[in-house]
This record gives structure tokens, C-alpha cells and sequence, in this order.
């Protein structure tokens, strides 16, 4: 693993807007109806997982990425930096910077969003994201998930044991309304209740989520 301090540049990367993912997504819209529960199924068998057990305790869910000081990277300090402008102690900034990047297996890469740019994120349906939640998804991710098994996503996202107690996934969007910037990792291995994942997916942090829309849901993401 590379806990190296690396130096981050903002770079401008405009990304791909909703309809990139519309093939293979049941979508929705304020005039549809929603999706009979049941109508989805798994065809390949998912493996057997232990009970969830929450996020504390020696066994509880932990991600396995980058454990240093966030003052010891350009990476580190940038998240912290974004912390602080928001009115966070700096105790409390450090804090929150050391969770993003334990959360990814390499250091995280400053992103530079415009108004308009969208970030996806799934939960398990009938939920929506938290209103804190920072791991979003961009539009490439997401199209990286489709005709994945169920074993095959949960593993790549890193889901807790907690969001896996589902037939499928809702898919929400959110909307950048101003120039941002975000940071994008590789997500970490993870274990709970002695449960493995390996992790692999791309994540992309939001540390502001003021600067962006309400989480709308636009669809239901099918699983292989």
C-alpha cells in the first residue's frame, strides 16, 4: 500500500451527465409509479454473509486504506483545508479528512467540478443518502456496476453488511450549483463480522454538500 505523501493538482474534468446512464437503468420520473417491490431477482446465487454488526467494536466494520496525518500530504491538507473554510474546528476538520482517506487505498485526487456536473450514489432501495454521506460516484463509475453480480458490487463499493439486506438498489443524482472541488480514491478493502471485500471501485468525496442539490432519485440500478 502507498501511504507516500503525494503532491495534487485541481484539474478540470467535466463529466458525464445522467444520460450516460440511463441504458440498463430502471428510471423514474415524478410521474411514474413506482416499481412493484419484488419484480427484481438475483439469478446468480450471492454468498453467504454473517450478521451485520455496526461500525463499532474490534469486529465491526472498518476500511483498510491510508492511515497517516492528514498535515503529512498536499492530499491530507487539502481535505482539511476544505473542512475549516466551512466553519469545522480544526480538531473536528482532521477528524472527518483521516475518515475520507482511511476510506480509499491511495491518496486522494483533488477534482475540480463546474455548476451542473452531477455525482451518483447508491443505497438500498427504499432509502435515501444520508444527509452528510461524502462518497458519491461519478457517471463512468456507475456505468462500471452494470451487468456486475450482486457479490461483484457490494464487493467493489465496499457496502457495510447493513446496506447488503437488499433485492436491489435505488440510484440517486446530485447537482453540483456551483464550481467545486472534490476528491476521488480507489475505495479500500474492507471486513466486518470477519466478512472480506475487496474493494476497487472509484469513490469520489464530497466535502462540501452544501454545494450541491438535494439527492433526486432517478432510477433502479438492476444487479446481474
Amino acid at each position: 500500500m502507498d501511504t507516500g505523501a503525494l503532491v495534487c493538482e485541481a484539474v478540470s474534468r467535466p463529466l458525464p451527465r445522467a444520460n450516460a446512464l440511463t441504458k440498463g437503468i430502471v428510471q423514474r420520473s415524478s410521474h411514474a409509479q413506482p416499481a412493484r417491490v419484488g419484480i427484481y431477482s438475483w439469478p446468480v446465487p450471492r454468498r453467504v454473509r454473517p450478521p451485520a454488526n455496526g461500525f463499532g467494536g474490534p469486529d465491526g466494520y472498518k476500511t483498510h486504506g491510508i492511515v497517516c496525518n492528514p498535515f503529512d500530504s498536499d492530499a491530507g491538507r487539502r481535505l482539511v483545508a476544505s473542512y475549516t473554510s466551512q466553519g469545522m474546528s480544526p480538531f473536528e476538520a482532521l477528524d472527518k479528512a483521516s475518515e475520507l482517506m482511511a476510506s480509499g487505498s491511495n491518496m486522494p485526487e483533488a477534482i475540480a467540478l463546474v455548476a451542473g456536473d452531477c455525482l451518483y450514489k447508491l443505497v438500498p432501495a427504499g432509502a435515501v443518502p444520508g444527509k452528510y454521506s461524502a462518497f458519491f460516484a461519478t457517471a463512468d463509475e456507475m456505468s462500471m456496476l452494470k451487468g456486475m453480480s450482486f457479490d461483484q458490487l457490494c464487493d467493489r463499493i465496499g457496502f457495510p453488511l447493513e446496506s447488503q439486506q437488499t433485492r436491489r438498489f435505488d440510484i440517486y443524482e446530485v447537482t453540483a450549483k456551483h464550481a467545486i472541488t472534490v476528491f476521488a480514491s480507489t475505495i479500500a478493502g474492507t471486513t466486518q463480522n470477519g466478512y472480506r471485500q475487496s474493494g476497487g471501485g472509484t469513490q469520489t468525496m464530497i466535502t462540501n454538500r452544501s454545494a450541491f442539490s438535494v439527492p433526486v432519485l432517478i432510477g433502479t440500478f438492476p444487479c446481474a
